[in-house]
């Protein structure tokens, strides 16, 4: 269960250290993978293309040697044709006698024998003519027969057909053996047939066409394959030569000669050298070719592909070996540096889970100078204000009750004030006192919207009327000479707003700014939607607030929004710092008042609140007399 512990938490499914080590084995081990892959593969490229210019290399060698070697058998082929004991052989026609006849043969080996023991590498060179005369000799002994015809199987063989119809020039074939060039009536017990490379001319008597022999010179091909096939012994690596037919004429392995190479078909005609790449059962081979010049015929190595990766294989095993020991090595160091790394982060977890349980106050003894060290003494602060916040809060919502409080009129029983108003305007009535039964009835309207609602907000509507009775007294008293124009669209009349902050804004429009202008002017309410918002504005066309004034009246303004106790202004307007202070905790620091105003041009205060939208009441805010009490 303890080692469950280190791995897992009750809050989350894998603790953050153990996310850390396995992200970092991941993209350790990731990176070390695909520089491992792309390593390996960049080796085998490269092997195979040095195996490639080796063995083309090799080729051009063996082109060199195999041309040179055509050269010579040519020449001494050639030589032989016009050597003066084969021209008379051939040219007698008719021997007085078999005696004569063995002779004049005999003299023919013994300029045959010359050639074998000057050219070693030539095994055996037989001479037929055309009447079946012929003659065999190499290392192992001498033939002559009369007519050979029944017993010489070359006499049949395509490859003497084709010499005789090509006339001149010289006919190179792999696929023939010692057997066919056999003069004997049978064959000895010990014979093995012996696979030849042959070279073959026509051999014509000077000045006569008609009288013709056949030379065959014969080489085996073990002789002939050590010329391109060299002496390295490797079996794996298979060479051999193929003519245009495609057809194997020498090879170390001699069961393949005579047979048709497949890939031949998959040489390109139009390439003097390339290599592909082929499957053959269970492995890869890399096939290499290579054309030597004149000849028609190709050179080609079969190379298994498990040849270029012996090496890159104790590679792959020594990464492997080095990987699994470097991501063991990298678990421990990261598993270290990691917890040393994430031990604060963990003392800050502890001490938030302690908040979380109400220990308010925690704090963190060791802060590292690093990003969690920053976080642990943000954290350290946080905890040590998050009582002053609560204690602040605290104050502010008492400030926040206290201000709605002030913003309600004095609690005077509201029966007994509307049977006063009744009675003083019965009184007036009877006198005739219109002016007075006038003012009486817009006072109790007044009255009534005071104690008819408590709640904070009202439709702008009904504060908008109760501003319209507040403004009929006060022409009441300072003899009806300031006009009000209220322009406000029927869609916004029923926006939500907080209770009475349009009427501080009002007086002090009517009291500071038609005070020397002996009450005569204007005042206007318009109010518009921004956005989201509700912005009213009140404007009057007095004498404005003097420059130094309007910076004292902003200041106030902003130190009521903070919180700060606002600065003591001439002429007490310290109702709009209260105005603009109860809009800022009711919405927020986007919300409250702004005021422009230039001395002798009038003033506008701007209120901008949410655009709160209510349903439309029934509210008697603009009754026409009657009795006031409820």
């Amino acid at each position: 269960m303890k080692i469950l512990n280190i791995f897992s938490d009750r809050n989350f499914n894998v603790k953050l250290k153990t996310q850390l080590i396995a992200s970092f084995l991941t993209m350790t081990l990731l990176i070390v993978s695909v520089i491992s892959l792309l390593v390996y593969h960049s080796v085998m490229s490269i092997l195979k293309t040095q195996s490639k210019e080796m063995v083309t290399r090799q080729f051009r060698q063996s082109e060199y040697n195999i041309l040179n070697f055509r050269d010579q058998l040519e020449k001494m082929t050639g030589m032989l044709a016009i050597n003066k004991d084969v021209q008379s052989f051939i040219g007698q026609s008719d021997a007085p006698d078999e005696a004569t006849r063995l002779s004049e043969a005999q003299v023919v080996i013994k300029s045959l024998d010359k050639i074998l023991s000057t050219y070693p590498y030539v095994d055996s060179i037989s001479l037929y003519r055309r009447n079946g005369e012929a003659l065999f000799d190499s290392g192992s002994g001498s033939w002559y027969r009369e007519d050979a015809r029944d017993v010489s199987p070359f006499y049949s063989s395509a490859v003497y057909d084709r010499i005789v119809r090509q006339g001149n020039g010289f006919l190179w074939d792999g696929q023939m053996d010692s057997t066919q060039f056999r003069l004997a009536d049978r064959a000895y017990p010990d014979e093995r047939a012996v696979p030849y490379v042959t070279v073959v001319r026509n051999v014509y008597l000077l000045g006569r066409v008609n009288q013709s022999a056949v030379i065959a010179v014969n080489v085996k091909q073990s002789e002939f394959g050590s010329i391109f096939n060299g002496d390295s012994g490797d079996v794996k690596n298979v060479q051999y030569l193929i003519n245009a037919d495609g057809i194997r004429i020498s090879q170390s392995d001699s069961g393949e000669i005579g047979s048709r190479a497949e890939l031949a078909d998959r040489i390109d005609p139009a390439m003097t050298n390339g290599s592909f790449a082929i499957r053959s059962g269970d492995q890869t081979k890399q096939i290499t070719y290579y054309r030597i010049g004149g000849t028609g015929w190709t050179l080609i190595s079969e190379m298994p592909e498990a040849e270029f990766i012996r090496n890159i294989l104790a590679l792959r095993q020594l990464i492997l070996v080095a990987g699994a020991v470097g991501g063991v090595l990298a678990l421990l160091l990261s598993a270290y540096w990691i917890y040393r790394i994430t031990k604060p982060f963990n003392h800050l977890v502890h001490a938030m889970r302690e908040m979380e349980k109400g220990h308010l106050g925690v704090m963190l003894d060791e802060t590292p100078s690093t990003e969690l060290g920053i976080i642990g003494r943000r954290f350290n602060k946080m905890s040590q204000s998050i009582e002053e916040l609560i204690e602040e809060n605290k104050a502010i919502e008492k400030d926040k009750r206290k201000l709605e409080m002030e913003a309600l009129q004095s609690q005077i029983n509201p029966h007994f004030l509307y049977n006063a108003l009744n009675t003083i305007k019965w009184i007036a009535m009877v006198r005739k006192e219109l002016s007075i039964v006038d003012s009486i009835t817009t006072l109790g309207n007044m009255l009534r919207t005071i104690y008819k609602d408590r709640s904070l907000t009202v439709p702008l509507q009904t504060e908008l009327a109760y501003i319209e009775n507040y403004l009929k007294i006060m022409n009441a008293r300072y003899g009806e000479g300031v006009e009000v124009s209220i322009r406000v669209p029927e869609e916004l009349r029923d926006c939500r707003i907080i209770r009475f902050i349009l009427q501080p804004i009002v007086e002090n429009a009517f009291i500071h700014g038609m005070t020397s202008k002996s009450y005569q002017g204007t005042i206007s309410i318009t109010a518009r939607r921004d956005g989201d918002d509700l912005i009213v504005a009140i404007a009057d066309n007095g004498t404005g607030i003097p420059e130094k004034r309007l910076a004292l009246l902003r200041e106030s303004l902003l130190a009521s929004a903070v919180g700060s106790a606002p600065p003591s202004l001439p002429g007490g307007s310290i109702g709009l710092a209260n105005v603009n202070r109860r809009i800022r905790m009711q919405y927020g620091k986007g919300y409250g008042l702004a005021i422009e105003s230039r001395a002798g041009s009038g003033t506008e205060v701007s209120v901008r609140v949410p655009a709160i939208a209510a349903s439309k009441e029934k509210e008697g805010a603009s009754g026409n007399g009657g009795d006031y009490r409820e």
